[in-house]
């Protein structure tokens, strides 16, 4: 069904494939609670479960790539707003390596990745940058700090989002608006060569 629709863009439009979720459906099968005990109860098992997804991503990767889209959306929400939905040590031993071969076979078939999640990551920011992540987004803003997001890990990857969908977009103004564009700008933007995709932060 995706095909014909990429075929209307045409060689001059970037072209997404909405991915979805790679390993986030471990919380899907076995539900929140069940889940986050099995890392520990269930270690094993959890295991054979993140392999399954993973040979099943590496398919869909490879179907995307066939159909000739330009990036890939992965849709993993790990945050909450205040930190991870797991300690950082959790989500590199389960997910780290996993992340790290799914981006390497989109770049190798040509595709940029992308991954939305939701909340504060910058617990696991360095880790998805070392595996090769190309854009995070979408930069919440109520959960995460930018001017300290744009310090650490500015100039080495692209930061998508940084408008407030939460406490700015539904009250502000429209100059409140215009600030809060300049300020992702100033902050997210200009000192690290524009790798920023400005949008609202769950869109």
């Amino acid at each position: 069904a995706a095909a014909p629709t990429a075929a209307l863009h045409g060689a001059g439009k970037y072209v997404f494939g909405l991915f979805g979720s790679a390993f986030f459906h471990v919380f899907s099968i076995r539900g929140f609670e069940n889940a986050l005990m099995d890392f520990h109860l269930e270690e094993a098992n959890m295991r054979r479960l993140i392999d399954a997804l993973q040979n099943y991503a590496m398919k869909l990767i490879r179907q995307w790539a066939k159909i000739g889209v330009d990036a890939l959306l992965f849709l993993d929400d790990w945050g909450t707003q205040r930190g991870l939905l797991m300690s950082p040590t959790t989500w590199r031993d389960f997910f780290k390596a996993g992340y790290a071969t799914l981006f390497r076979e989109a770049h190798r078939r040509g595709m940029d990745c992308f991954l939305h999640s939701c909340g504060n990551v910058l617990d696991i920011a360095d880790d998805l940058i070392e595996i090769g992540l190309d854009v995070l987004d979408p930069i919440q803003v109520s959960a995460m700090d930018i001017t300290e997001l744009g310090r650490r890990f500015g100039g080495r990857i692209t930061f998508c989002g940084s408008i407030d969908v939460q406490s700015l977009l539904p009250h502000a103004t429209p100059q409140g608006v215009k600030d809060a564009v300049h300020r992702s700008m100033d902050v997210l933007g200009k000192p690290y060569g524009n790798s920023l995709i400005l949008a609202p932060t769950n869109t």
